[in-house]
């Protein structure tokens, strides 16, 4: 009886020890480099303005996007109070971590859903020369239609919607600051 509770032990422990480890990522899953440039059309306090934007992180099994983003005013804003200036390039610009799920990328045409969340800043100047900066909470949601130009080189467009909370401006509030925006991209991969 001992015998066979010893060697049952054993089985037990040697099957243990041989068995395939149960993990989330393992070594047959394929991770592909990821950098994305894209230009977007956006209103800023009622002011037609465009954004730049770079991604750049890993894609899982051409699935599942990890990264980071950032996005930067590149014209001028202007502003609908009278007690303040226009918002210069580069004086509204926001970046965090960017998540992103690919449906279908083995087709032509396919569809993803992305999201940015962090933080950013504002900074804007009143008429007698006075500045003024906060720092915001972002967080930006969105829907893509792509198109495989090469296997590593892809078009897409989209449009996302900015939710900003944080301008204790009297003159620009959290909803002035957030809106639709219509993206058009290019997202290169490396295998």
């Amino acid at each position: 009886m001992k015998i066979h509770g010893l060697a049952a032990l054993l089985v037990l422990v040697a099957g243990t020890a041989f068995a395939q480890r149960d993990a989330l990522i393992d070594h047959t899953d394929k991770w592909n480099l990821f950098s994305k440039f894209e230009v977007s059309i956006t209103e800023i306090d009622e002011s037609s303005s465009a954004l730049a934007g770079l991604s750049v992180g890993g894609l899982l099994n051409d699935r599942l996007g990890l990264g980071l983003a950032g996005h930067a005013l590149i014209d001028n804003a202007s502003t609908r109070s009278s007690n303040l200036r226009s918002i210069g390039a580069l004086d509204f610009w926001y970046g965090g971590a960017y998540l992103e799920y690919v449906f279908g990328s083995e087709n032509l045409v396919y569809a993803t859903v992305d999201a940015l969340i962090g933080g950013g800043r504002l900074e804007v100047d009143d008429v007698f020369g006075n500045s003024y900066a906060n720092n915001l909470f972002v967080a930006e949601p969105g829907i893509n239609l792509m198109v495989n130009i090469t296997e590593t080189f892809m078009f897409g467009l989209g449009v996302s919607y900015r939710f900003v909370e944080g301008s204790d401006l009297a003159d620009i509030r959290d909803q002035d600051l957030s809106g639709w925006t219509g993206n058009a991209f290019f997202r290169f991969t490396q295998f």
